[in-house]
């Protein structure tokens, strides 16, 4: 394991994934900024593929692909610590390959960006029962969470009809796994006629903006459970 302090482009690759595995060709994709919704790494491609590879062998990074059935229906997702050459390829999308934290990458992750799992909040929707789960150690911003979902769609339904449990351990993400989590489960409401006719469809422009500035300002906090100092 390197005990080299990282630099802003492994910093940027790090966070790059602390939700979901990404494809490693999407690195070298010409809308990165638009994919990620933020400033692109700024390495060229013989930068990213050796920087790429210094990560995946100290360890902080692990890739996946899946292979094929041997006489079953499934295919297998394998993990595995890529080769310089299979780096390159994934990167040109000559194979397929995903890319992720390890739990060492992920607590380097963590060293960088005073983070605060009990403000993280996570979102699930389970196709089973057909409902949609927010979870999070704060119960307090579950309940803000279920609020705001219904001022976005101005009805009063989730914070009234919503089933609460706690769920021990909670898997935060897919490298991180918190003590505990509160969850709230509800199914999306449905209406009768009569229902639909008495909701309100129209409102005032007061209304409408008291209730855009209310939900740009969830969306902004809502991710603020850690920093970003590199961006």
């Amino acid at each position: 394991m390197s005990s080299k302090k990282p630099n802003n482009a492994e910093n940027w690759l790090l966070d790059s994934v602390i939700k979901y595995h990404h494809p490693l060709d999407i690195l070298l994709a010409e809308d990165i900024e638009e994919q990620f919704n933020r400033k692109g790494h700024g390495l060229w491609e013989p930068e990213l593929t050796a920087l790429l590879y210094r990560m995946f062998s100290d360890g902080l990074l692990i890739a996946s692909t899946s292979i094929p059935p041997l006489g079953g229906p499934d295919w297998t997702e394998v993990d595995f610590y890529p080769t310089f050459e299979q780096v390159r390829a994934g990167l040109h999308r000559e194979i397929d390959i995903y890319y992720g934290l390890t739990a060492e990458g992920g607590k380097t992750w963590e060293s960088l960006t005073n983070t605060q799992w009990n403000k993280c909040v996570g979102e699930s929707f389970c196709f089973k029962t057909r409902t949609r789960q927010i979870i999070s150690m704060d119960v307090s911003r579950v309940r803000r969470e279920l609020l705001h979902w219904d001022i976005m769609d101005r009805i009063s339904h989730r914070v009234k009809n919503a089933v609460w449990d706690v769920v021990i351990p909670w898997e935060a993400t897919y490298w991180k796994t918190l003590p505990y989590g509160h969850r709230a489960s509800f199914a999306k409401p449905s209406f009768t006629e009569e229902e639909c006719e008495s909701r309100p469809i129209r409102e005032t422009y007061r209304q409408w903006k008291q209730r855009e500035r209310e939900l740009r300002r969830w969306w902004k906090e809502r991710d603020r459970w850690y920093t970003h100092p590199w961006r």
